[in-house]
């Protein structure tokens, strides 16, 4: 609400910002909010503080040019301070936490006071999402530390067409995340393809690549990089023979002459029995084999590889029912023992790791953000994923190894060149406002309310009055 004057008193303390004369007349007062005093109200409600104050307008009689107290100017400093704090707290409580939208709206009302709609909220996170995947693929053309290894594995998030996509994503032996993207199953093989094609690039040129048993993604990545060394990670190694060793020993029979006389929960009850038996036998020569995929028997890894399957060929003779179980593992472990044998040697220079526990680590983190992506379209769902992937590469890690760092620190990320030392500024949330406000800005814009506040206050307690019925009081 405006309130215009007539008077033209002439302000020797006021000058023109434009001209900077000191012929200045009054043009009205509006009110407005403190903001410092709001948030204050808000944090101690039972000091019972008066937020509104009248802010003087002039006009020069030079130049004509309007314009308000600077008072007023300090103000709106510290609302945009205020607003730039919440929009990086939005943007943690979404990607770092995983907090709903509404979820959000309703903590910066609990804690703030103030209302921010669902639509404001998501128009945050789409532009987030927008600076998010810009910075995400100008991130592999950056100088950087020599990465001779990329690891690859899929993920399933729930989206709305589901099972018609995957998340491809693609780390590095630094732990960063170089490059997330959804990947349609009707056309997988052109997808992987763009995929691989968009992330290697002459800053980023791996040596290795350490997958899971998928065949289409050393096929894809042969076509993209023809030397490069392809390495099968031991943990899906390992998850590899003893599914097999159970699918086999579940499909094994008992059976009887016509002439025994057994009923049918007899003949289960053996069939358990044997399978069991069989399991318990065929385990210690499992485990046998498990010892040539330890990080600390890489020397001797193929012994314990090829002492294994001959355990394995004896009871094979012993037990006939074992022949499909030795002649499946005897395939796939002659199939992959040079690749194997490769990894060893490569672990034992220290220029490869033996598993892909970094993409499994990172996949767990895209896992449990499935449920929040559901609502997004396909469009939107690759810049909500790469957000995550974004703050999990500034994220500094506290505990472990890699304490003090981040992904950026390890890999060497020339920050200058990628144009950002953090994850808000990355995505546009930069600290641009410049804070000029006085040092005598807070204290006298609340000095005679605290104190008096304060003084009914203790007042009220001498008295017997309770801090409740004082609240009660001020409202």
């Amino acid at each position: 609400m405006i309130n215009f004057c007539n008077q033209k008193k002439i302000f020797d303390s006021v000058k023109c910002p434009n001209c900077n004369s000191n012929e200045v007349s009054c043009n009205g007062t509006y009110e407005a909010i403190n903001y410092f005093l709001k948030l204050l109200c808000m944090l101690a409600p039972f000091l019972n503080i008066n937020y509104i104050y009248v802010v003087q307008k002039y006009v020069c009689q030079k130049c004509n040019k309007s314009f308000r107290d600077t008072k007023q100017e300090e103000n709106l400093q510290f609302r945009n301070m205020i607003q730039l704090c919440i929009s990086k707290l939005i943007l943690t409580l979404r990607f770092k936490l995983g907090v709903s939208v509404r979820g959000i709206s309703e903590v910066i009302k609990t804690t703030f006071g103030v209302f921010y709609s669902i639509g404001y909220i998501d128009n945050i996170c789409k532009i987030a999402g927008n600076n998010a995947l810009i910075k995400m693929n100008q991130l592999n053309y950056c100088n950087q530390k020599i990465s001779n290894v990329l690891e690859f594995d899929e993920t399933f998030p729930k989206a709305k067409e589901k099972g018609c996509i995957n998340l491809g994503v693609a780390t590095c032996e630094h732990g960063l995340i170089r490059k997330v993207q959804t990947i349609d199953l009707t056309k997988k093989a052109k997808e992987l393809k763009c995929f691989f094609k968009n992330l290697i690039t002459d800053k980023y040129n791996p040596k290795v690549f350490l997958s899971d048993y998928e065949l289409s993604y050393s096929k894809a990545i042969k076509k993209i990089s023809p030397n490069i060394v392809l390495l099968k990670d031991f943990v899906h190694t390992v998850r590899q023979i003893r599914r097999d060793c159970k699918s086999v020993i579940n499909k094994i029979n008992v059976t009887f002459g016509k002439s025994a006389k057994i009923t049918k929960i007899e003949h289960k009850q053996t069939t358990k029995l044997k399978r069991r038996l069989l399991l318990k036998q065929v385990n210690k020569v499992v485990y046998t084999m498990m010892k040539g995929f330890k990080s600390s028997k890489c020397g001797v890894g193929t012994i314990y590889l090829e002492g294994g399957l001959e355990d394995l060929m004896k009871l094979s003779i012993q037990f006939k029912s074992l022949k499909p179980l030795c002649k499946k593992v005897s395939r796939f472990v002659r199939k992959y023992i040079d690749t194997w044998t490769t990894s060893m040697e490569l672990y034992s220079k220290g220029e490869a790791p033996l598993t892909s526990n970094i993409v499994e680590s990172k996949n767990a983190i895209f896992k449990a953000f499935s449920k929040k992506a559901k609502s997004y379209s396909l469009n939107n769902i690759d810049k909500f994923f790469n957000v995550v992937a974004l703050m999990e590469n500034f994220d500094i890690k506290t505990r472990g190894v890699n304490k003090g760092t981040n992904a950026m620190m390890r890999a060497g990320i020339d920050l200058d060149e990628f144009g950002a030392n953090n994850f808000f500024e990355a995505i546009g949330l930069a600290d641009e406002v410049k804070i000029n406000i006085k040092s005598d800005y807070f204290s006298k814009s609340i000095h005679n309310q605290f104190n008096n506040n304060v003084v009914s206050f203790v007042y009220n307690q001498e008295n017997g009055s309770s801090e409740q019925n004082y609240i009660e009081e001020c409202s």
